[in-house]
């Protein structure tokens, strides 16, 4: 599930401005660590409100900031990560010993949205998302204009 936010700022014009101006490398690093501040506020709420078995999926839980040359547009998404980690070592049973690993990145969906097995919907990550909104565009903003600022003054501009 993918829930796009997009949002203006007031009196950001000379901000953009200043932005344009800079060489695509310097903003790029501002951007991305805009993003990445955004996020942070809708990445502390999910792992709160994740539902905790082994904690694996809490753990897994991060942040992806992409960049794209081209037109300077930028995304920042919250997911897990794609690793197999050993939850649980069963000696007996029909496990015979053997150790059951799982994937946080391949079950995400299944405790966000439910599944066919009779475990019901826990949207934590939608409920991150709503909650965590204005948070995260004051983080950008204000990421935004320090990023920009710091790298201008780096570069001579005024």
């Amino acid at each position: 599930m993918a829930d796009n936010i997009s949002f203006d700022t007031k009196g950001i014009a000379e901000l953009r401005k200043t932005f344009q101006r800079l060489p695509f490398r310097v903003a790029d690093k501002a951007l991305k660590t805009a993003l990445r501040g955004g996020a942070r506020p809708m990445l502390k709420r999910a792992k709160s409100l994740v539902p905790v078995r082994t904690g694996t999926l809490r753990k897994a839980l991060y942040t992806k900031v992409k960049v794209y040359p081209r037109d300077g547009a930028g995304f920042a998404g919250i997911g897990a990560r794609s690793r197999k980690v050993a939850v649980a070592s069963h000696f007996g049973g029909q496990s015979h010993g053997k150790t059951i690993y799982a994937n946080p990145a391949k079950y995400l969906h299944l405790v966000e949205g439910g599944n066919y097995g009779g475990q019901g919907a826990n949207p934590f990550m939608k409920r991150s998302f709503q909650s965590g909104f204005e948070a995260s565009k004051q983080n950008f903003t204000k990421f935004l204009k320090r990023g920009v600022e710091r790298e201008a003054r780096k570069l001579g501009f005024k």
